[in-house]
């Protein structure tokens, strides 16, 4: 190796040495604004809340490569429980980001921050129901028994892609702990007609995902 690729390489392996890279997880509490407008139009389906409507609940993680710069998974959920006639189900929307984010600190403890995330998301209903069995009332009436009652999970599910940008402000209380506060938007490219359910293509509820503003809190430990 040449004298002049040696000092190159001892740069750019200073460079990475220099930067400290850190890695930090983070739980989160997140609001948002999105119209569901298949879940709050259905007969069957219950009313959204202003809490399963616009409450995210989250966790993630990042990893610091360079001295201003960090990549990082974030995935935040909207859930909703409850029951359809006397059937329990589960409605969950997840959007995952997969983030790059610049910041500087004006102040020891302050740091501002801008992120850009392209998303994959997806969305899930899941429902148990009951109802008797032909074959299993046979085998069980066969050993003497009187009947079956069947329980049987089914979900349907979708996926789509989107994309996030925010701008946000953290503050260090110490050195593995800081508090942050974030404010930005997403945008969803999802289509009502691209559900599955036990591998057929269905429609699924009409959601307006479109322009979506969303505003985060986060508790974050870093090591």
């Amino acid at each position: 190796m040449r004298g002049k690729e040696k000092l190159l390489f001892a740069t750019i392996l200073l460079g990475f040495i220099s930067a400290q890279p850190k890695i930090s997880a983070h739980l989160e509490l997140g609001v948002y604004s999105p119209e569901l407008t298949g879940f709050e139009s259905s007969a069957l389906f219950p009313s959204p809340s202003a809490a399963t409507e616009n409450i995210l609940l989250g966790y993630g993680f990042s990893y610091q490569f360079y001295p201003n710069a960090r990549i990082g998974y974030a995935s935040h959920v909207s859930l909703e429980l409850g029951n359809i006639n006397t059937s329990p189900f589960t409605r969950t929307l997840t959007y995952r980001e997969f983030s790059i984010e610049s910041f500087y600190r004006p102040w020891k403890r302050i740091e501002f921050n801008f992120t850009l995330s392209p998303m994959y998301n997806t969305g899930t209903i899941t429902m148990t129901t009951e109802a008797t069995d032909a074959e299993w009332d046979n085998l069980l009436s066969d050993f003497g028994n009187t009947g079956s009652t069947v329980s049987r999970s089914d979900e349907m599910t979708a996926s789509w892609f989107g994309f996030s940008s925010s701008v946000g402000v953290r503050y260090h209380l110490f050195a593995w702990m800081s508090l942050e506060a974030k404010i930005g938007f997403m945008e969803n490219w999802y289509n009502e007609t691209d559900w599955t359910f036990q591998s057929n293509t269905v429609t699924g509820p009409v959601l307006d995902l479109e322009d979506v503003p969303l505003v985060t809190t986060r508790i974050i430990f870093g090591w």
